[in-house]
Parts: structure tokens; sequence; C-alpha cells
């Protein structure tokens, strides 16, 4: 009997499907074979089995879908009918008597498609295979996980900026690159001059850069300078890594709720209590609320902890999730940083589960099974015997009420490390303007950049424009599908963008209601910040962090490690 977590393919109607077996079961009517094991052994470990059971019957899902939450992408198998042409197919197509007047150009195209191994219509496969000239056979199709590429820039030796004088910024670009002296991701050189595609294509053109796709290497973390992160704690967080120590020996569940304010030393617990797990031969799971902090805490984890850090989230390429996830499973890798996804990650010898920043609602799982990953964190280290730490400077409500009930034990960081003191706080009235950079805030930005010191701006909004009203009737330019205004966009091209379902589309001259052609601008975005940095702090490096500057693969990471090197003054950014 196949064991639980191993996958099978079975056929389903007319089709075959990658089944998990679950467990034995008394089949209720006649039920058809398997075709065949997919695994020597099981993929998924009877704890993952159980918890995806404990997760469908909780969040009333299927149990299909939860088995498939805990794979990577890219392990579904299927069965796919193949034409093979027959001897009589092969005659057929080298020109022999197919004896069927008016049909025979036709079916020697279509046989022409089957030698090609060209896709072909069911009809015209089931008709070649009725009369004789192919015969179906059945081969086993997986997806292809495809290798991520990353596009690379350097500067062609020996290349020097004295032929672009009249290229002023092209000049800073190369000369950037030479500084460097290596092949860079496009991306950080975009993290470093927002609009430097362009300058790139027209270096690349003049022969001075080389553009050129790679292979992407393992999952990109922040190599910021994180030096050596072991110092004396204060009594508090002492405290707490004692209990979590203690807690961890028992090798029994053990709920913890975390509560210490901002810059506390909650991250320096998380990684002492993590190595005394993994000293004791335990596994480690770090959950995070947002894929973009992954890469950041992952870079303190790899700094302390070197190659025994895995990362798991779904801003990964299919590739790098299956190359990390065979990492954890196979024991190469026993700590796991990840968002909420990585709650599935085949960690062996579960100790202790860290999700940091619980009260975030992007621990929810939204589509597919639905469920909250600080939730099945809990049940998950109930289940395998370990610790469980949420940690908050602000916990949620749900948290809290089990915290007074009992349910978790509170560890208390009452104080910032070093006592350092909360940054003062000044709330400025904006003037009803198009300037969105106050005069207080531009003279903070100058003094700032002129001390040498970095800068974040947080806008919570992206694109350029919020709105385009007409000057003459007052109605905005909205989105043919929903009932929201369209954003103008200017990075890159200029266009207009819905935000909720991606509707895209050119400028408009004129108002679609009166025919108007004066539209004015009310509200901005990330793009507007940047661009009127420009006559603030002209001589910062200002990078922008959004879903339009950095939504790709690695491209957040990036720009979170141009700013850790203090490669950025100033970072423009929404949540």
């Amino acid at each position: 009997m196949a064991e639980a977590g191993r996958r099978v393919l079975v056929p389903l109607g007319r089709r075959t499907e990658t089944g998990i077996v679950v467990g034995p079961a008394q089949p209720q009517e006649e039920v058809r074979d398997a075709i065949r094991l997919l695994d020597e052994a099981p993929l998924l470990t009877p704890e993952i089995v159980g918890l995806a059971r404990w997760a469908a019957a909780h969040y009333l899902a299927p149990l299909g879908p939860a088995l498939k939450a805990a794979l990577p992408p890219g392990m579904d198998v299927r069965d796919v009918l193949i034409p093979r042409l027959t001897d009589a197919g092969r005659q057929a197509l080298e020109g022999g008597q197919l004896d069927l007047p008016g049909q025979e150009e036709d079916l020697r195209r279509a046989l022409r498609k089957v030698a090609a191994g060209t896709k072909l219509a069911r009809a015209q496969v089931g008709d070649l295979a009725k009369r004789g000239l192919v015969t179906l056979a059945r081969e086993e199709a997986r997806p292809r996980v495809a290798e991520q590429l990353v596009e690379m820039a350097a500067a062609v030796p020996p290349a020097s900026t004295e032929s672009l004088r009249r290229a002023p910024r092209q000049a800073e670009v190369l000369a950037w690159l030479l500084a460097r002296g290596e092949a860079v991701p496009v991306e950080e050189v975009v993290a470093a001059f927002p609009r430097a595609r362009p300058h790139l294509r027209a270096l690349a053109a003049r022969g001075l850069v080389r553009l050129e796709r790679v292979p992407a290497g393992p999952a990109r973390v922040i190599e910021g300078p994180w030096g050596d992160q072991r110092h004396d704690p204060t009594e508090a967080q002492a405290q707490a890594l004692r209990e979590l120590s203690a807690a961890t020996d028992a090798r029994a569940f053990a709920p913890f709720l975390l509560h210490g304010v901002t810059g506390s030393g909650k991250t320096w617990v998380y990684l002492e209590a993590i190595a005394h797990a993994r000293a004791s031969g335990l596994g480690a799971l770090a959950l995070v609320p947002e894929i973009a902090l992954t890469p950041q805490l992952a870079g303190r984890f790899r700094a302390r902890f070197g190659g025994d850090v895995a990362v798991l989230h779904s801003g990964l390429s299919a590739g790098e999730r299956v190359a990390e996830w065979h990492r954890v499973r196979d024991g190469r890798a026993g700590i796991v940083v990840g968002a909420r996804s990585a709650v599935w990650a085949p960690v062996q010898q579960l100790g202790i589960i860290v999700v940091d920043e619980e009260h975030e609602p992007s621990y929810k799982q939204e589509d597919r099974l639905r469920y909250h990953a600080r939730d099945l964190a809990l049940v998950r280290a109930q289940r395998a015997g370990a610790v469980a730490v949420l940690g908050s400077a602000t916990p949620s409500l749900e948290t809290l009420r089990r915290a007074q009930e009992g349910k978790l034990r509170v560890l208390r960081l009452p104080e910032r490390v070093q006592a350092r003191p909360q940054p003062p706080v000044t709330v400025v009235r904006r003037p009803v303007s198009d300037q969105l950079l106050t005069a207080e805030l531009s003279a903070a930005l100058r003094e700032t950049v002129s001390r040498g010191e970095q800068a974040i701006l947080f806008l919570n909004r992206r694109g350029h424009t919020r709105i385009l009203l007409c000057s003459a009737c007052g109605a905005a330019v909205g989105c043919p599908n929903c009932s929201v205004a369209l954003v103008l966009h200017r990075a890159g091209s200029e266009r207009l963008r819905c935000h909720l379902c991606g509707h895209d589309e050119a400028p408009r001259r004129a108002c679609a209601a009166c025919g108007a052609v004066k539209l004015a601008s009310l509200g901005g975005g990330t793009e507007k910040v940047e661009e009127q940095l420009e006559a603030v702090v002209p001589q910062a490096r200002v990078a922008r962090l959004d879903r339009d500057a950095a939504g790709g693969p690695g491209q957040a990471a990036a720009v979170l490690a141009q700013f850790a090197r203090r490669q950025i003054d100033v970072l423009v950014g929404t949540q």
C-alpha cells in the first residue's frame, strides 16, 4: 500500500491528474485503479498531511487545495496521449497512395505536423487514428518550471565617460558601472538611477555597456551591514530568552506572545531562541507578513546562520521555490524564513515557530484555500510539540484576548535597546497645493542629505496623479470597468491605469462626458514625490519602492540592499 504523502497519477474522466495519498479507506463504490506512483518516498510528511486535513476541516474547504498549498509550484504531473506515426502513416507521408481523392494534401499536412510534434486538434488526431495512420501513446507531461533569467549590465573595458560630455545622464550611469567593476543586475542600476533603462540601451548601442540575460542565482536576501548581532541583552531580553529556551528544551507545545515596543530588540530574541533550537538539533520557521520584508529578515538570518537558512515566498520564481523547498525537505536547510505560504514548509524536527508582526492582516490567504497563517502556525506548533512565538508591538485583539485567558504566556520588552528615545513626531499642515513636499519637509530633507544621512518618504499611493477632473463639468476620468478614477502614471511612458482591475489606456485629451479639453490634476503619488525631490535635493540619490518600480522577483530586495549599503539617500515608497 502506498504511504501517505506520496503522489500518484490517477485517471479522472478522459484525462489524468496528480493525486496525493492521505491514507487507507474502504471504497463505497467501484473505483478505478491508480496508474502509477510518482515518488519513491513520500513528498509530504505525516505532519504536513495532518495539518492539511485540519486546515481543510477548520476552514470548510476540500482537502485537495490544502494539500496543494503544501507543495511548491511545478509538482503536478499528467499523462497525455501523443500521436505517433504508424508504418502506414510514414508511407503516406513519404508520398504513398492514400486512395482518398481530394483529401490527400490535408492528410499529409496533418501527418507532417505529427512528425514535427506540432499540436493537432483532437478531432484531427482521432481521424488519423481511425485510418490507421497514427497510434496514440501515453506519455508523462510535467510542467516546465521556467528558469528565471536576470538582466545584467556591465561596463565594457576600456569604456570611458570622455565621449559622453553631451550626455551627462549616460555618463553618470557609466561612471557608476565602472566603479562597481562587475556585472550588476539592471534592477540595481534602476534603483540607483530610476530612469536608467533608456540610458543603458543607448550605452549598449555605443558599445560602452554590455547587456545580457543570465540565470538567476539563489533566492536574494539583503546583505546589509548587520555586523555581529550578538550583544549584551537587556534584562527583559535575557528573561524572554531564558523562558523560550526552557520551553524549547521541554519539547512540548508552548505558545508565547512577545510584546515589545518598537526598537526593543524582538529580532535579537528570535535569533537567539532559534540558535538555541538549532543547537539542540531542532528546526525553525520564521514568518513575516510581507514578501518585501522577507529578504531583509532573511539577510539578518543568513548573516548569523549562513546556508542553513532557506527563503520561501510566492515572490520567488517557480524554479527558486522548488529548489529551496527541496533544500528544506532534504534537511539541507534547517531554518526557513518566508511569508504566509512558508507555514507549510517541510521543516524537519520542528522546534520553534516565530510569527513576526502577528497583527498584520496580510497573514490572511484570500484565494484558493483561505486560511490565517498565524493561526495555522499555532496549530502546527501544537501538533509538532514546538514553541510558538507571536511577536508584536501592537498585538491583535484576538491575540490579546488569548493572552488574557491564559492561552498564551506573555513576554514583555517594555524598553528600547540602549534606552534609545522614541523619535520626535511633528504634524505639519500641508496647504492645498500641487506641491507634496512642504517647506518644513523640504528644509529637513536638505539638512539630512547635507549631513550624509538617509531619509524615507512614505506615501501609500502609487502613480503620479490620483485624479484627472474635467474643469468644465467636473467629471473624473474613470475606469470603464470599475467605478473608480484612473490614476496617471508617468514613469516610463504616460498611461492611465486602474488599480482595481488593471485596465490600462493612453492619456485622454478630452473629457468623455462633455468634450472639454482642459483636465485638472488632483492629488499625487510616489512618482510625483520622486519628481519633486529633484528640485528640492537635486544632489541626492533617490529611489522609489512600490509595486510599479519593484514588483518583480528580487527587485524590492535589490532596492533595499542598495539602501542598506547607503547607496540611496532618499527612499520614496508605499507600504
